[in-house]
Parts: structure tokens; sequence; C-alpha cells
């Protein structure tokens, strides 16, 4: 009998040690950012509720919400500074008190604990393959904020920091695009790194998941990155994936060098 509680002692451990090896992401409701997104989205296709408290705030607070259009590209705690600093303050007030606020508030909640479930429940197999392809040591802490899966956004908005909203088109969507999000923030930011992570993760990630092969590339991933990716394949991928010795930075370093195709912007 003790040799069978010492061998379940074990096993916690090390189910505890595999926890904290990797990425580790912490899941956050920054309101002000929410707003901030919600209201910035360029787009109408969105539920009536949605665009019931974009068209009253728009028209209650014109001046203010044409100020948040300087905010739409920074995280929660930039915009924070901003808000004190800009005066608009009221806006926000005024959005938290709105009728359909608390409902999108609530969705965004669903969204946040649906995301947080799925991460968890791949997260054993999506870190083993993910350390298995890229060689390098993964071990850094984000934090992820989720805005309403409605009004889609999914970025890496630097220092560590991830914007994600986005209903699932297929299984094990959010899965795949957090790892391609982290993943930005250990490859640097041109069309090259980027096509790497999509090879990685829209690529070889979802099809680890989900099943399937590639080539053909992944319909959800940059139209304008499909060329670069097709040629970093050729040249180099299929030999990256057998040859164990080269982890993903030394690989980026080789392609970015590479003249024969020209890096462009991200």
């Amino acid at each position: 009998m003790k040799s069978f509680f010492f061998y379940l002692l074990l096993q916690l451990l090390l189910l505890d040690i595999a926890r904290a090896e990797g990425p580790t992401l912490q899941f956050i409701i920054d309101e002000n950012f929410l707003i901030t997104h919600t209201l910035n989205k360029n787009t109408n296709k969105l539920p009536q509720h949605i665009l019931k408290f974009r068209k009253d705030l728009k028209f209650q607070y014109s001046k203010e919400v044409l100020k948040l259009l300087d905010f739409k590209d920074m995280g929660p705690s930039a915009l924070l500074i901003k808000i004190k600093n800009v005066g608009v303050g009221n806006l926000f007030t005024g959005a938290k008190a709105h009728p359909d606020y608390t409902r999108i508030l609530q969705e965004t909640q669903g969204h946040l604990n649906e995301v947080k479930r799925e991460w968890e429940s791949n997260f054993s197999k999506t870190y083993q393959f993910m350390k298995s392809i890229t060689r390098i040591n993964l071990d850094q802490a984000f934090n992820v904020f989720i805005t309403h899966p409605e009004v889609f956004q999914g970025r890496n908005l630097g220092e560590n920091e991830i914007a994600w909203g986005r209903k699932s088109d297929w299984k094990n969507y959010s899965s795949v695009y957090l790892w391609h999000e982290v993943l930005h923030s250990f490859l640097k930011f041109n069309s090259k790194s980027h096509a790497l992570i999509e090879l990685m993760t829209d690529d070889a990630l979802k099809c680890a998941l989900n099943g399937g092969t590639y080539p053909p590339f992944s319909v959800d991933g940059h139209p304008n990155l499909t060329d670069t990716k097709k040629q970093i394949y050729q040249k180099y991928w299929v030999k990256y994936l057998g040859d164990k010795k080269t982890n993903i930075i030394q690989l980026e370093t080789i392609v970015i060098s590479d003249k024969s195709f020209l890096i462009q912007k991200r």
C-alpha cells in the first residue's frame, strides 16, 4: 500500500513539474481595453446589442471616441495612462453604465472561461509539440487580455502581452492561435519570421491537433505570407524538421540572411 501512495505522489510531482514548464498564460479582462477595442473595431458585422452600444457612445461622446482612435494599438497599461492624461475618463464611465455593457462583459467572461479551458486541456500536448519543433526554452509568463469573441482580434502587444477575442472557426482554434501569438515574443517581427510562425502553428500544430497534412497551407494564414512560406518550406523547412541539431532561432537567422527572397515588413 505504501508503494502505491509513493507512486501516486511521484506522479503528481511529475505532473506539477510538467505544468511549470513552458509559457504560462494568465487570462484577464481589462474593462478599459475591452471598451476601447469594441469601439475602435472597424466593422459593422456585429450583434445588434454591440452595434447599439457603439452607436450610442459615438453619439453621446463623439469627441472622446474620436480620441480613442489614437489608442487602438496600445496595451492596457499604456491605455490607462493615456485615459488619465487625455481626459476621456467620462467615456469609460458612460460605457460601463450603458444598458448593453453588462451583457457584453458577461459574454466576454464566458469567452475567457472557454479559451482558458481549451488552452489548459490542450497544454500538455501542444507544449510538447511546440518544444520539439522550436527546440528552445519557452518558459515565459504572458498576460492574455480577452475581448468580446464577436469583435475579432488576435495580436501580440509586446512585453509578453497578448490581446485575444475570437470565436472559433474550427476545433482547437484558440490553442493554435494563442501559440502563434506567444511565438511572436520569441522571434523577430518581419515577414520571414511571421511565415515561420505560421508554419509552426497555423499549419503544423493545427495538423497535430486536428489531423490532416500540409501543404496546402491553412487558409486562415495571411495571404501575403503564402509565397514566403512556400519558399521557406521548399528550401529550409522539410530539412529543418529532420535536423534536430538546429533550433528555430538558428533557422530564423539563416532564413533572414538568405537574400534570394526579400524580407518585408510583418
